[in-house]
C-alpha cells in the first residue's frame, strides 16, 4: 500500500507560511482527532468547519483572532488528518458534539466561544443544547435554516471532484479544481484536503461514507433546539447562497434569520457578508473578522 505523509506523521507547513500552529492528536473513543492549536491568550475559541472542509479553512481568520483569544480547531472525522469514525455505533451530530467536548477537555478548557461554518454551525447548535455550561457565545456562519434537500446533490458533486481525482502533484490538483493562486491561506487549506504520497502525487482525503452519513443533517429538526440556546448568538449569512450549477441555494432566508436573532439572548446579532457565497464566506477575512470582533466586544 502506498505510504502517505500522514502515515509518517508529517502535518507541518512550509517554514515561510505565516500561520504557526501546533498539531495534536486527541483521542476520542477509538479514533484520533487531528487538532490544530493556533495559540494565543485570553478566552478560548473553538472553530469547527463544514462537511467538505477541514480545520485549516480557518487559518486566515485564526491568524488574527489568536491575537486576542486562545484559538483551537480540529478536523472532523474522515477529513483532514483525523481518523474515520467507528460505524459500529450510532453515528450522528451528537457524536460530533461529544468530540468537541473531548477536544476542549484535552486542553483543559471549561468554557469556550464556539464558531462553526455550515455543518460546523449545526454542531454548534447541538453543543449549546448538550453542554450549555461550557458555552459563552455562539457564532453560526451560514447554517442551513433549514438545509435545502438540494444541498445533497451539490455535496455529492463536489465530493466526486475532491475524492475521485488522483493527480501527479499538488499544483495539478489546484488546476483541476480551478482554485486561484496567490491566496496562501486557501492553498494551505487545499494542501490539508489531500493525502500526499511520497512520490508527490495526491488525492482527496475526505471519506465518502462519512459524508454520505453526514447528509442526514438535511432532515434534522433544528427548530426544536433553537429555543434552548442561552448565550448571545452571531448569525452570519452569505447572500449569494450555495452555487449548484446555474442555480443558487439560499442557506438562510434573511427574514427567518432576523426573526431567529430576535428570539435569542440580548447581544445577539445578524450580519451579511456582501459578495460572499456559502463556500467562499470564510475567505472574506476582513469583513468576517470585523463581525466577529464587533460581536465579541459587545458581549464580553
Amino acid at each position: 500500500m502506498a505510504v502517505t505523509l500522514k502515515d509518517q506523521g508529517k502535518f507541518h507547513d512550509p517554514d515561510d507560511y505565516p500561520v504557526k500552529v501546533k498539531n495534536h492528536m486527541v483521542k476520542f473513543k477509538n479514533i484520533d482527532l487531528h487538532t490544530v492549536d493556533y495559540g494565543g491568550q485570553g478566552e478560548t475559541m473553538i472553530l469547527v468547519h463544514g462537511m467538505l472542509s477541514n480545520a485549516r479553512a480557518w487559518d486566515g481568520l485564526a491568524e488574527k483572532l489568536c491575537q486576542r483569544y486562545r484559538v483551537i480547531a480540529y478536523d472532523l472525522p474522515g477529513r483532514g488528518y483525523s481518523d474515520e469514525p467507528d460505524f459500529t455505533e450510532v453515528y450522528d451530530l451528537w457524536n460530533y458534539v461529544d468530540q468537541v467536548k473531548a477536544v476542549l477537555d484535552y486542553f483543559g478548557v471549561e468554557k469556550t466561544i464556539y464558531a462553526g461554518h455550515s455543518m460546523g454551525a449545526a454542531i454548534g447548535v447541538c453543543f449549546a443544547n448538550r453542554y450549555p455550561e461550557s458555552l459563552t457565545r455562539l457564532i453560526l456562519v451560514d447554517i442551513g435554516m433549514p438545509f435545502d434537500p438540494r444541498v445533497a446533490d451539490d455535496v455529492r458533486a463536489l465530493m466526486k471532484l475532491r475524492t475521485g481525482l488522483v493527480l501527479p502533484n499538488f499544483e495539478a490538483y489546484l488546476d483541476a479544481l480551478g482554485f486561484p493562486r496567490g491566496n496562501i491561506y486557501l492553498e494551505r487549506f487545499c494542501w490539508h484536503s489531500l493525502h500526499h504520497y511520497l512520490d508527490g502525487s495526491c488525492t482527496g482525503n475526505i471519506s465518502e461514507r462519512v459524508v454520505i452519513a453526514d447528509l442526514s443533517i438535511i432532515s434534522f429538526d433544528f427548530d426544536k433546539l433553537y429555543p434552548n440556546i442561552k448565550v448571545p448568538v452571531l448569525l452570519m449569512r452569505a447572500p449569494l447562497g450555495l452555487p449548484l450549477g446555474e442555480e443558487t441555494i439560499p442557506m438562510i432566508d434573511p427574514e427567518k434569520g432576523r426573526k431567529f436573532i430576535k428570539s435569542m439572548p440580548q447581544g445577539s446579532r445578524f450580519a451579511e457578508i456582501e459578495g460572499s457565497n456559502h463556500i467562499s464566506i470564510l475567505n472574506f477575512y476582513g469583513p468576517v473578522l470585523k463581525e466577529f470582533q464587533d460581536f465579541l466586544n459587545a458581549t464580553a
